[in-house]
């Protein structure tokens, strides 16, 4: 009997010794728990994190649009622009504070000839250039909570968990959300046991001690990662998949800056008998985003109003006439020395002008098809000053999963109506302003911030 003793004694001892290493894990979890408990709240803020990135990750049309993944890129038909983000922030399973930012750097090229436009109402390519783009995203805390059937719900939920009637007069409001934080908090201090037994048996016989000792360091590094993470992924997906909250809203202000890298380079004569000059544009853009998403069981809105500003010229504004270079010399074009030493296809002929314009943009997407998977969108983007068109785009946006459910892909065909009010070309057949495309955000990592 006393031998029994001493191996259990034994055994004990071996698991508290190596099973210690795990000891961040738990002060990590049960700080969520203190925190969540303290403030009332349904979800812990990490975890919130986690709810809210796979919200805002269904919509991704363009470079201002949020994405919480750790790379991802997007096709514009719009601007005929790729872009190719990487994201950096603090990761919320390895803090115990939220996500408050996120810096976002990436590179932006022309792709205006690229499968992503399906139809241009009028065949007219800007040039290829290439920038970086740059953007920081201030996050609010959101909010997440029950509505009038919550009570309802939270029974349903204690039901599932086998308490008693006289348990559940002891849980109001959030406190199904504890309960099951307590339940996953045992369910992992089970998997730290068996993972570091699993492991431990494993190199108990295996090289030297100096060896097992870099291995037991390598080991118990990720598996406190992997272990903090799970519990603020599971603690969403459950609050998620049995719908206990009612109703959850957050917004975020962003700065989204293209600095450009490459120019666009124009050839330009004030007239046929005029030298043919080199022109440059660098066409920096620079917008002030405020975005809001608020869902509920059967939508989910996102909103979003821009303030900024971009370097144009009127060759872009196309006021500027364009001539092949046969129809330049047929028209009475004197430079044919420039001509001989530049290699272009294009001359454009006028004053040439460069100036900045202020725009405005407002944005309106709401999914209600497909258990949230479909929806309908709104844009309207307004410029002032010398280049002044209403710009409107209409677009189905719609996600097809991934990989796995964090890395869904984001479609949107999109239908877009370019100087709507005709206050630039009045001449042009409006046909020839308007474009179908087809815009496609695709995150290339399921980490999440």
């Amino acid at each position: 009997m006393k031998r029994i003793l001493l191996f259990i004694t034994a055994i004990f001892s071996y698991q508290q010794s190596y099973t210690q290493d795990f000891n961040d894990v738990r002060v990590y979890i049960e700080d969520l728990k203190s925190k969540a408990i303290r403030d009332t709240s349904l979800m812990s803020d990490q975890g919130l994190n986690i709810f809210m990135a796979k919200k805002v990750n269904t919509y991704l049309t363009g470079s201002g649009d949020l994405s919480m993944n750790k790379n991802y890129f997007i096709i514009d038909p719009t601007d005929g622009r790729l872009f190719l983000g990487h994201n950096w922030a603090k990761d919320p399973s390895q803090d115990t504070f939220r996500t408050k930012w996120i810096f976002t750097t990436g590179i932006k090229s022309n792709v205006a000839e690229a499968f992503s436009t399906i139809y241009s109402g009028k065949d007219k390519k800007l040039s290829n250039n290439t920038g970086l783009a740059l953007k920081l995203t201030l996050l609010g805390r959101g909010i997440i909570y029950f509505g009038e059937n919550g009570t309802q719900i939270q029974t349903k939920e204690l039901k599932k968990f086998g308490l008693t009637d006289t348990t559940m007069d002891r849980y109001q409001q959030q406190e199904i959300a504890n309960y099951y934080r307590e339940q996953l908090k045992n369910e992992i201090n089970d998997l730290i046991i068996i993972d570091s037994t699993k492991f431990e048996n494993k190199i108990e016989n295996t090289g030297t001690e100096a060896f097992r000792a870099l291995k037991r360091k390598e080991f118990y590094s990720k598996k406190a990662k992997f272990y903090k993470k799970m519990f603020i992924e599971e603690e969403s997906r459950y609050i998620e998949e049995e719908e206990i909250y009612n109703a959850f809203w957050n917004h975020w202000v962003s700065l989204d800056i293209y600095i450009p890298i490459t120019r666009q380079q124009y050839r330009v004569a004030e007239s046929f008998t005029a030298l043919i000059e080199d022109r440059m544009l660098y066409n920096f853009e620079g917008t002030l985003i405020w975005s809001n998403i608020y869902e509920r069981k059967k939508m989910r809105l996102l909103a979003s109003i821009g303030l900024g500003t971009k370097i144009m010229n009127n060759i872009t504004t196309a006021e500027l006439e364009k001539y092949s270079i046969g129809s330049y010399k047929q028209l009475g074009g004197t430079d044919t020395l420039s001509l001989a030493q530049i290699k272009t296809d294009e001359i454009y002929i006028g004053n040439y002008n460069q100036f900045f314009i202020p725009l405005l943009k407002f944005n309106l997407v709401n999914f209600f098809l497909a258990n949230k998977q479909i929806g309908l969108s709104l844009l309207a983007e307004k410029h002032f000053g010398a280049y002044n068109p209403l710009n409107i785009k209409a677009g189905i946006p719609f996600n097809l999963k991934g990989k796995d459910d964090d890395t869904k892909v984001s479609f949107e065909l999109q239908f877009k109506w370019n100087d709507i009010n005709n206050n630039i070309l009045p001449d042009v057949n409006p046909s020839d302003k308007f474009m179908i495309g087809l815009s496609v955000g695709i995150p290339l990592t399921s980490q999440l911030y």
